[in-house]
């Protein structure tokens, strides 16, 4: 569906440092594990469509099973920043 950019994000070089994951759960859904990262996502070369989200939801898995904390709709602006804790952010993605 999408190639995804990881980007560092840690300023003044101060501990902690950046680390990050993203796992292809199917082919519009990821999810991201982090802290002091961002992520951004786009269409593969080739394929001129845009991507954008569908869904966010911040969360955490207990006992095998994912527990939405915050959910995000795509008609809200959705910025994917991973801060100074570690977190785990499962998206859905569309193209047009």
């Amino acid at each position: 569906m999408a190639d995804v950019l990881l980007g560092a994000y840690n300023p003044g070089g101060k501990l902690p440092v950046s680390a990050g994951a993203v796992f292809e759960l199917d082919e519009n859904r990821f999810l991201i594990i982090g802290m002091m990262c961002s992520v951004k996502f786009h269409t593969k070369p080739g394929d001129h469509r845009k991507s954008d989200f569908l869904t966010k939801e911040t969360g955490t898995f207990r006992d095998g099973e994912w527990q939405c904390i915050q959910r995000q709709n795509g008609d809200e602006k959705i910025v994917t920043m991973m801060y100074s804790m570690p977190g785990c952010v499962k998206i859905e993605m569309f193209k047009y």
